[in-house]
C-alpha cells in the first residue's frame, strides 16, 4: 500500500462493463487500491476481478442492443444511479467514461465529496459512427450528446484526461491531464527487431470506429505482408475483401496479443478520437513495436513522429502507404529501442500509481500533479 493517501475511499463509478472495458476499469480498480479503499458502482460484471469491488449494481442491462433500446437504458440508467450516489458513504465519486450521465453528475454535486469525471473515449462520435439509424437522426442526436457531453465536464470538479493531447483535443481547459493507466507485465520484448520478418499489421476490434476500412486499402496496397489479428462486426467483411490477396492474412481472435506484437516490424494503426488513448499503442511499445498512426486524441503524446512511430494528420490510405514505403529499417529499428525505454518508464503499475497519488492529493485539497 501506498502511504500518500491510504484512508481515502473511492467509489469508481461505470457504465454497464464489456469485454474491453472491463480491461480498462480493472487497470483503474488496481491503480486505486494501491491509493486508498476502492469500491465500483456499476452494471453487470462477469469477471471475478471486477466483482470484488462492486459493492453496488444500478442495472441489470447491457449496452450493443441497438439504438433505441440503448437510449431507453440510459435514461433509466441515470435515474437509478443517480439515487444511489446521493446515499453512497465515500471520499471521492469518480465517473469514469460516464461524461454523458449528466444528471448523476448533478445529483452528485449535492454530496458534498469531489466529483471527477474521466473520459476513456469519444463517445458521442463513437455512438455516431455505430448507429444503424438515418443519416439525419445521427448527425442530430449527435449534436445533442455533445452538448451534454459538455454539461457533464461543466458540472465536475474536476476532468481527468490520459494525456494533453486527449484533453486538448476535446477542448476542455484546466484539466488534470495526467491520467495515463498502465499495461499488464505480459507484454515485452521476446524477439529481437532484427530477427523480425518484414510484416507489418493490425491488432484490434474489426469495426467502424477502427477505420478498418482504410486498413484493408492499406493492407492491399503496402509491399509487406500483412496481418489482421482480432474480432469484431466487420471481420467478415474484412475476409472478403482480402480473400485474393495471398500477401493478407487474418488470424481473428490471437490468444496471445503479445506473440502478435512481437512479430510485427510496424503497428498500422489509423486511430479516431473515440479511442482517447489506444492501449493496444501502448502495449506495442512494450514490444518493441513502433506505430504508425493520426495524431488525434492522444496518440501525439506517446507516438513521437520519427522517434517511437509515425505521425499522420489524417486516415488517409494513400498517406499511410506513403510513409510506410518509405520507412527504412535502420529507422525503424532505433525506435523500438525508443518504445521499449518509454514503456519501461511511462507504462508500468508504478509510474502509474505515482501519476494518480498526484492527482488524488489535487482532488482532495493537495498539491497540483
Amino acid at each position: 500500500m501506498y502511504e500518500t493517501t491510504p484512508m481515502t475511499h473511492i467509489t469508481i463509478v461505470t457504465q454497464p462493463v464489456g469485454p474491453i472495458g472491463e480491461a480498462q476499469t480493472r487497470s483503474l480498480l488496481n491503480i486505486m487500491a494501491e491509493i486508498g479503499e476502492v469500491s465500483l458502482i456499476s452494471g453487470p460484471i462477469d469477471d471475478p476481478d471486477l466483482k470484488q469491488y462492486q459493492t453496488q449494481q444500478y442495472t441489470e442491462s447491457r449496452t450493443g442492443k441497438g439504438a433505441i433500446p440503448d437510449a431507453v437504458d440510459f435514461v433509466r440508467n441515470q435515474i437509478a444511479l443517480s439515487t444511489l450516489v446521493r446515499n453512497v458513504d465515500t471520499d471521492i465519486l469518480w465517473f469514469n467514461g460516464m461524461q454523458l450521465y449528466t444528471l448523476p453528475i448533478w445529483i452528485a454535486k449535492s454530496t458534498d465529496v469531489p466529483v471527477v469525471v474521466q473520459p476513456k473515449g469519444d463517445v458521442p462520435l463513437a455512438l455516431y459512427l455505430n448507429w444503424d439509424i438515418p443519416e439525419s437522426v445521427r448527425r442530430t442526436l449527435f449534436r445533442v450528446l455533445r452538448r451534454v457531453e459538455h454539461i457533464g465536464y461543466s458540472l465536475a470538479d474536476f476532468t481527468v484526461f490520459y494525456s494533453p493531447s486527449m484533453a486538448e483535443e476535446y477542448g476542455i481547459d484546466n484539466a488534470i491531464t495526467n491520467g495515463m493507466r498502465y499495461i499488464s507485465d505480459d507484454f515485452g520484448y521476446d524477439t529481437h527487431f532484427e530477427d523480425r520478418d518484414p510484416k507489418i499489421g493490425f491488432l484490434g476490434r474489426h469495426n467502424a470506429d477502427k477505420n478498418i476500412k482504410t486498413i484493408v486499402e492499406i493492407a492491399k496496397s503496402v509491399d509487406y505482408e500483412f496481418h489482421f489479428a482480432g474480432t469484431g462486426p466487420m471481420l467478415d467483411w474484412v475476409r472478403n475483401q482480402t480473400s485474393k490477396d495471398d500477401s493478407i492474412n487474418i488470424h481473428g481472435w490471437v490468444e496471445d496479443p503479445e506473440e502478435f506484437l512481437n512479430e510485427m516490424r510496424l503497428l498500422v494503426y489509423p486511430s479516431s478520437p473515440i479511442e482517447g488513448l489506444p492501449t493496444t499503442i501502448m502495449e506495442a511499445h512494450a514490444c518493441g513495436t513502433p506505430t504508425i498512426t493520426t495524431a488525434v486524441s492522444g496518440n501525439p503524446d506517446i507516438v513521437i513522429d520519427g522517434e517511437t512511430g509515425y505521425l499522420i494528420d489524417e486516415a488517409s490510405a494513400e498517406k499511410f502507404v506513403d510513409k510506410i514505403e518509405s520507412a527504412e529499417f535502420d529507422e525503424l529499428r532505433k525506435m523500438s529501442a525508443n518504445c521499449r525505454e518509454m514503456a519501461a518508464e511511462q507504462f508500468t503499475k508504478e509510474a502509474a500509481v505515482e501519476r494518480y497519488e498526484a492527482i488524488i492529493r489535487t482532488v482532495t485539497g493537495g498539491s497540483t500533479p
